[in-house]
Parts: structure tokens; C-alpha cells; sequence
């Protein structure tokens, strides 16, 4: 049944996409919903590019080099399946390793090695940094120890985060963990992958009606660390401009695949059943912070010719396999 479900699905989707394309010059905005027995969808392709001048002069672009660089292929299900995704507060994206996983001594390190081990599905783990280092000129306070320059000896205590605390966000659960220490992020990570017991650490429900993540990880790929600081100070400007400042969560985050696609974001968010979902998306650029704030978080459509996917954390749920 659910074969014949992305079947049609994907010949729905392929003769919208000649709709579409054939009505290029409409301004209306075409809408597509799609239902399953587990989601409602409702797609958009609203696309605040088109009404932009070519090249844009009212938003900051890439440099050419890297605009050149940027994958065109299709972008639809370019990400690893994962059931959960753990965010820990530490670096910038400037500061962080190529891999974060390979700070010794770090939260990312004692944490990657016990995710690792998960047996019900990927468990994505990424760093996320303070939002306010792109608005305010004074740099957030950095405790985190992951610049190559301080990779030297881990047992040294300097470089060590045994003894700093942390934070972390815990998504499809939504839950926020305000304050970690060394011990406290390795028994959450054992709880993660064994939720049979109660949680061992001090955790509330996440407030914030969304969450934009905004891979800002330059070590790892300069298109995302070239593009990831633009868009953080973009959406930004754009959630004071729309009055939801107040309503959304916005960080730099470490990679979380996809770098050719830069720009590339995630944005975590409850759907019609109450759960929270993560849409990827790619191609991002900063003319398209606005529609991404209005469309897939007021108006809770998914751009659809910007969709990487969306989290799938039940693996019964037959999802969007098209």
C-alpha cells in the first residue's frame, strides 16, 4: 500500500510540476496538498526570488565563485534518515573542527560516542551558537574550546570541557536542557538511546513556536560558512519586520549534510498533530528569509521547490516517499 501511495504521489507531484512550469508568469500562487495518514501538506511555491532582479540588489548574494558551486540537482530526500536530533551549545562557526566530534574532551565527542551506538535509528547530533554574535558587536562568551589552535593536549584542563556546563535542545521530544555538565551530557546521551527509564537531567518544553537552524560551519565547507552567517542575520531582520522576534529561535548551527546545497537550514516546528517536524531545506538565500518565516512557519506550508525533506522520527509512518 505504501508503494502505491508514492506512486501516486510522485505522479501527482510530477504533473503539478508541469502545471507550474506552464503558468510561470500566473500571480496567484499555486498550492498543492498532499495527504497520508500521517501528515498534511500543504506545498507552495511562492518564491521571493522570482520578483527579484537578476542580479539581486536589494539582498546580500554570495560571491560569484561560490554561487558557481552550489548543487542544482534535486534536492528532494538529499539527507540522511535520523529519528532525533541533539544540539549542544558550544563554538561558532568559525571555531568548530571540521568534524565537532573530534574535540577531545568535548560534550560533542562523549556524546557522539554514546549516539553512536543507537540501534532504533540515526540520532543527528549537531553544536549551535548564540544568534547575537551576528547582531551585536561584542562576541558571545566562547567556553567551548573547539578552535584547531586549542586541540593540543586533551588532558590538558584548559582545553578540556569537563569542567563547563552546557545546554541542549531535543528534538521530535522538544525539550531544552538549560544546564549540563560533563557527566549530565553522557547520561543524557544514554537516555536518548534508552528512554525507558526517566529523564536524569533537568529538562523543560522548548517555548519557541519554531526553531531555524542555519548551518553556519565554515570549517567544514566554505559555501555554508560564507552563506549561513548572511541568512542568520537576514531571518533576523525579517522576524523583527514581521513582529516574530518573540515567537522564534534562530542559531548558527555545525554541519548537518548537504553542504553543496548551501544555504541550508532546518526548521523545527509543530504540524496539525501537535508533533514536532523538521522541514529541511536548501538553495537558501537571503531574499527567501521572509517567504520561509511567512509561508512555513505563519502559514505552516513547505516551499516546495526548497524542500530537502522532512524528519521522519516513526519509522511506521509511511511519510512522503515519493
Amino acid at each position: 500500500m505504501t508503494l502505491r501511495l508514492s506512486r501516486s504521489i510522485q505522479n501527482l507531484r510530477e504533473s503539478m510540476g508541469r502545471l507550474f512550469s506552464s503558468s510561470s508568469n500566473s500571480t496567484s500562487i499555486p498550492e498543492v496538498t498532499v495527504d497520508s495518514t500521517a501528515h498534511h501538506i500543504v506545498f507552495t511555491t511562492e518564491d521571493d526570488c522570482l520578483s527579484c532582479p537578476n542580479p539581486c540588489e536589494s539582498h546580500e548574494q554570495l560571491p560569484g565563485y561560490l554561487q558557481k558551486k552550489i548543487d542544482t540537482s534535486n534536492l528532494y530526500n538529499s539527507f540522511k534518515p535520523y529519528t532525533q536530533h541533539l544540539i549542544l551549545k558550544g563554538g561558532t562557526g568559525s571555531t568548530w573542527l571540521q568534524s565537532i566530534e573530534e574535540s577531545k574532551d568535548s560534550y560533542f565527542e562523549k556524546a557522539d560516542a554514546i549516539l553512536s551506538k543507537s540501534t532504533s535509528g540515526r540520532i543527528l547530533l549537531t553544536a549551535y551558537e548564540d544568534e547575537s554574535q551576528y547582531t551585536n558587536p561584542t562576541p558571545i562568551d566562547d567556553t567551548s574550546g573547539l578552535s584547531e589552535d586549542s586541540q593540543t593536549e586533551s588532558s590538558s584542563p584548559e582545553n578540556s570541557q569537563k569542567d563547563t556546563s552546557t545546554s541542549a535542545i531535543l528534538f521530535p521530544k522538544g525539550l531544552y536542557f538549560p544546564k549540563l555538565n560533563y557527566e549530565e551530557v553522557e547520561q543524557l546521551a544514554n537516555w536518548i538511546i534508552d528512554p525507558s527509564t526517566e529523564c536524569p537531567v533537568e529538562s523543560v518544553p522548548v517555548t519557541s513556536k519554531a526553531y531555524i537552524l542555519v548551518c553556519t560551519h565554515k570549517r567544514r565547507d566554505k559555501r555554508c560558512g560564507v552563506a549561513g552567517p548572511m541568512l542568520v542575520k537576514e531571518f533576523s531582520k525579517e522576524a523583527d519586520n514581521l513582529g516574530m522576534k518573540d515567537s522564534i529561535s534562530l542559531f548558527g548551527v555545525s554541519h548537518f549534510g548537504g553542504h553543496k546545497f548551501a544555504g541550508n537550514i532546518i526548521v523545527y516546528h509543530q504540524d496539525k498533530r501537535g508533533v514536532w517536524v523538521g522541514d529541511w531545506y536548501g538553495r537558501i538565500k537571503t531574499c527567501h528569509a521572509k517567504p520561509v518565516l511567512q509561508c512555513a512557519i505563519k502559514d505552516e506550508k513547505v516551499i516546495q521547490d526548497l524542500w530537502r525533506g522532512r524528519m521522519n522520527a516513526d519509522k511506521s509512518d509511511p511519510g512522503l516517499d515519493w
